[in-house]
């Protein structure tokens, strides 16, 4: 992470998701998410524009962070899907310096540009080298879980590439591409799901460990 551009992930995410936004029918902002199910397509879109808005404007959570994001959100249940991406743009110099120390802006933003495929019902781009860029991270955020109930590492598989939680002897081993893998990190699929990818270990007390996490979705997001 420490060699990666940050800001030249964030902006790169962004510039490819402001033109779905666009180009959507006005109807589609209300259609729900399936993976973040109280939020609409609008909402997601106020929740990306205002979590960088208010860290630069020193806006930062003094309590419960899911308070704050959702306070955030409801602040712009009014705006405009052009007013939010007016927002989105505003002083990229700014948004890039902010994202650059930020990194959970970063990761936050490559999961959601898949939320949002997922909601307009659209070929999410399994093949984007963001989702590889922000796999170890999401990873990396597992460790301490897994190591305080004394597992071995979650190692993720694909070709003779491997990516792992830390430095330890694999506990759950399993195959997907870096798309894929990091969906599965984030809650993204079933317990189900994440049973019937190819994998060795015993995948149980790792299901817990996601489903502490973030909850996983008891019916299947149906991603494309």
């Amino acid at each position: 992470m420490a060699d990666l551009d940050l800001a030249a992930v964030y902006l790169a995410v962004r510039d490819r998701m402001r033109p779905v936004f666009e180009a959507m029918p006005a109807a589609d902002a209300e259609r729900i998410v399936p993976s973040c199910p109280d939020w609409t397509v609008h909402d997601l879109l106020a929740h990306q524009t205002s979590m960088p808005t208010a860290i630069i404007a020193g806006d930062l959570p003094s309590g419960d962070a899911n308070d704050w994001i959702q306070g955030l959100v409801d602040a712009r249940r009014d705006t405009t899907v052009e007013e939010l991406l007016t927002e989105w743009r505003t002083d990229d110099a700014a948004l890039g310096g902010l994202v650059a120390n930020v990194g959970l802006l970063v990761g936050d933003l490559v999961v959601h540009e898949g939320d949002l495929a997922g909601a307009l019902g659209i070929a999410a781009d399994r093949t984007a080298p963001e989702s590889e860029a922000m796999l170890p991270g999401a990873l990396a955020g597992l460790k301490a879980p897994i190591t305080e109930a004394g597992l071995g590492a979650i190692e993720v598989r694909h070709g003779d590439r491997r990516w792992r939680t830390h430095d330890a002897a694999p506990g759950w081993s399993f195959e997907a591409d870096p798309w894929e893998a990091l969906r599965a990190l984030t809650s993204r699929r079933t317990a189900d799901e994440l049973r019937a990818a190819p994998h060795t270990g015993g995948i149980e007390p790792y299901v817990a460990i996601l489903d502490a996490h973030l909850p996983l979705p008891t019916a299947t997001l149906g991603e494309r």
